[in-house]
């Protein structure tokens, strides 16, 4: 689709030169270019606004450069119009060197085209799109050209959309398609080896004769076909045909999982022929369906025209699910008077069993209300191979599992928060902590401080002190010091 709008500018830029947006429309790549002359063609007027060389305005509506490849390969680069290339035959000087003998022989053949060519003066040169029945440019029509030639595959979508594995699904669009690596595509890519199939040892290995044809292959559906109680029969004309015919026959809420079994059944049956191949390997037809790794996304099929009693059946249950409230702590016992006793033997062993499957898809109900069910309802909730393989039993555990990861999830962010307000209460005690250690440093400070006044003020009195008793020592009289004298001396 890119390349079709990217024409279109391509277009515009042609058919609307006059509008000031096309010079500063994005250029056109290689690929365009090739969608806009394949479908383009130039109804000359005067020639004065179409390429020579690479517009289609030739007679048969193809252009020079893709009419007459080898001699615009002696073409140098040039955007001489049809008008000025017709004047004097002022084409011939684009050509440069030598021409070869197929070079020549275009080049005369390019006379002979353009010989009767006359152009009008009077009338300007129009382009049309010959792509549309109008003749006006769309990118549906641009993009119909881009999609000639492609093959369609009529299984694509029922492969894509089937409930096989991945690489199996993609295998089986690469068969449908003849692409796959067997004899005869080996052949014709150049390998020379014998075409011999080596399941059954005949000539003629392909698509069609592995999957159908070959006696291994129809060994391996009807052992399938007799395993999975399927109704459809083996292939044994064309194989998509074939496979178109069968889906028809089964219902239509078991088709995906019908061609689910058809591409599982493919994959193991080239997964057999490689083992041959390259492994030495040679298995019949029973022990390679057991062998086969997806043998038990296989047996889903066999639930094929089940799977709508099933929904049917858990629809039901999900909707009267509010009956079921009466709880049972302990044993139930049902006393049921039956004279066969093979089929007491079967009720004994079957009971048992789909009361614990109702117990895994989350169904929690006392007996007696189980059984005032509808009889279809009753038959899919007694069935074991269909109830285990449905999309309703797997529909159901896909719920549980993801219930499971997400009560593990639930848990393991409880546990992150819960550590996570440790660390905050541990925090938030931490700081406590801290800001009592500062009240109590700062009161020793203020005690340092109390410390350093009194001992400067002591020091300060104790000078004061003994400055004064120096001066008075100074002020005494002579007598008094002579007093002083002999009072010392009488102590």
């Amino acid at each position: 689709m890119g390349i079709a709008l990217r024409t279109r500018w391509i277009w515009l830029r042609r058919a609307e030169p006059e509008h000031p947006w096309t010079r500063v429309a994005p250029l056109a790549d290689r690929k365009s270019l090739h969608c806009f002359a394949a479908g383009s063609k130039v109804l000359l007027g005067n020639g004065a606004s179409t390429s020579f060389w690479c517009d289609n305005w030739l007679p048969d509506g193809g252009s020079v450069q893709y009419r007459f490849p080898i001699l615009f390969s002696f073409v140098k680069l040039s955007d001489i119009t049809v008008a000025a290339a017709l004047c004097d035959n002022s084409w011939i000087a684009d050509i440069r060197g030598g021409l070869s003998v197929q070079a020549m022989g275009e080049y005369l053949a390019l006379w002979d085209v353009i010989a009767g060519i006359s152009l009008d003066p009077g009338s300007t040169d129009s382009m049309i799109w010959k792509a549309a029945p109008n003749g006006d440019f769309s990118v549906r029509s641009a993009y119909s050209i881009l999609s000639a030639g492609r093959t369609s595959c009529p299984l694509g979508k029922i492969i894509w959309k089937s409930r096989a594995p991945a690489r199996c699904k993609f295998f089986m669009f690469l068969a449908v398609r003849n692409t796959c690596l067997t004899a005869d595509n080996l052949q014709r890519r150049g390998w020379k080896l014998a075409p011999i199939c080596h399941l059954c040892s005949k000539d003629g290995e392909s698509y069609q004769h592995i999957f159908q044809a070959c006696t291994f292959s129809q060994q391996v559906w009807v052992q399938v076909q007799a395993r999975l109680s399927l109704s459809c029969s083996p292939p044994s004309s064309d194989f998509a045909g074939w496979w178109l015919a069968a889906r028809q026959t089964v219902a239509k809420i078991d088709r995906k999982t019908f061609d689910a079994g058809v591409i599982l059944v493919t994959w193991l049956i080239w997964k057999e022929r490689n083992a041959r191949v390259f492994e030495g390997n040679n298995l019949v037809g029973h022990a390679a369906i057991e062998a086969n790794g997806n043998y038990k996304i296989l047996q889903r099929v066999r639930c094929c025209g089940a799977e709508k009693k099933i929904k049917e059946a858990y629809n039901w249950v999900q909707d009267n699910r509010y009956k079921f409230r009466t709880e049972v702590y302990g044993p139930v016992f049902l006393e049921v008077n039956i004279q066969d006793k093979a089929h007491a033997s079967y009720l004994e062993g079957h009971v048992p069993n789909y009361i614990w499957k109702m117990q895994e898809v989350g169904i929690y109900s006392r007996l007696d209300q189980v059984f005032e069910a509808p009889p279809a309802v009753k038959d899919v909730l007694i069935s074991r191979a269909n109830f285990d393989h449905s999309e309703e039993m797997l529909h159901e555990k896909r719920k549980q599992d993801e219930i499971k990861k997400h009560v593990v999830r639930k848990r393991i962010m409880l546990v992150s928060i819960y550590k996570k307000k440790v660390t905050e209460s541990s925090k938030i005690k931490f700081v406590d902590q801290v800001a009592k250690f500062d009240q109590r440093f700062q009161v020793v400070l203020k005690f340092k401080d109390l410390l350093i006044r009194a001992v400067v003020l002591k020091r300060s009195c104790t000078q004061e002190n003994m400055a004064s008793i120096e001066l008075d020592t100074r002020c005494l009289l002579p007598w008094e010091k002579n007093w002083i004298v002999p009072y010392k001396e009488i102590f």
